[in-house]
């Protein structure tokens, strides 16, 4: 069986989780918190070249797809153009669609994060509550335990701070307005008539913008609307009030899942 080896809420693992259960074949999830899982990518990328593709990857980054020959493929957009050739999913029926899956790639996730890190870091109940609802306890221990060393290095690593948060937020902004004009002429999908990899790669990088839940699709918990509270929620529900909200929300509904199908 394959394996999937992931930061489990990720938004870039939620891309490959997602290419995956359209395939329709079984795989198996090894789900880690961020930090915690260096040692396990090492592992699953042994003898892997080409770690990563993007300019806000590593090679440490995950996800990491172990097929059942053992190849080990890392990368989201790596991940989805494997399953699209292998698999016969299409979708990258066009240049288009690669070169709006690698913007939002390198452009979008990093600013979903970003903005959402800062906000449930600096808030101690809520990060305790969040790392133990992911299911891997031993990880969560560590992270509580130490939660103060853990939030320096995870805001050290990812340059997150308030004045970086609030320049992701209005990078989010400035993507969810650029979708809308691209959305305006009726258009149901951003490169044409069908499904494909630009839809699959916006819908679940911004997907923390949106608080998804997992009744709507998304293949991880975040927090709920509620517990959120503050700038958080009301960001949400501002962006869920727009035509990009409601875009996201119908490619989760029918796009999203082993039993959709690319049309």
């Amino acid at each position: 069986m394959q394996t999937l080896v992931t930061i489990s809420f990720s938004h870039y693992c939620e891309k490959a989780r997602w290419a995956l259960d359209l395939v329709g074949k079984p795989y198996r999830e090894e789900g880690h918190l961020p930090l915690f899982h260096f040692v396990p990518v090492a592992l699953a990328t042994r003898g892997a070249r080409d770690k990563h593709s993007d300019s806000v990857s590593s090679p440490y980054s995950t996800p990491v797809l172990i097929t059942d020959a053992g190849d080990r493929v890392c990368d989201s957009s790596r991940i989805m153009h494997h399953l699209s050739d292998r698999e016969g999913l299409h979708l990258y029926a066009d240049a288009e669609s690669g070169e709006l899956d690698a913007k939002f790639s390198e452009k979008l996730g990093q600013h979903t994060r970003r903005f959402g890190y800062h906000h449930m870091l600096r808030n101690p109940s809520l990060f305790r509550e969040f790392v133990w609802s992911l299911g891997n306890k031993p990880q969560a221990i560590g992270a509580i335990a130490t939660r103060p060393i853990y939030e320096q290095m995870m805001r050290k690593a990812l340059r997150i701070n308030a004045k970086s948060a609030e320049r992701s937020r209005e990078k989010v902004l400035a993507f969810a307005n650029e979708i809308e004009v691209r959305l305006s002429d009726g258009r149901p999908y951003l490169c044409g008539e069908s499904f494909g990899a630009a839809d699959l790669s916006f819908a679940a990088l911004f997907a923390p913008s949106l608080l998804l839940t997992k009744d709507e699709g998304y293949g991880s918990e975040f927090p709920s609307m509620e517990r959120a509270g503050g700038e958080v929620a009301a960001f949400a529900r501002e962006l869920r009030s727009r035509r990009v909200g409601e875009f996201v929300l119908a490619m989760y509904r029918d796009h999203r899942g082993r039993s959709a199908a690319c049309s």
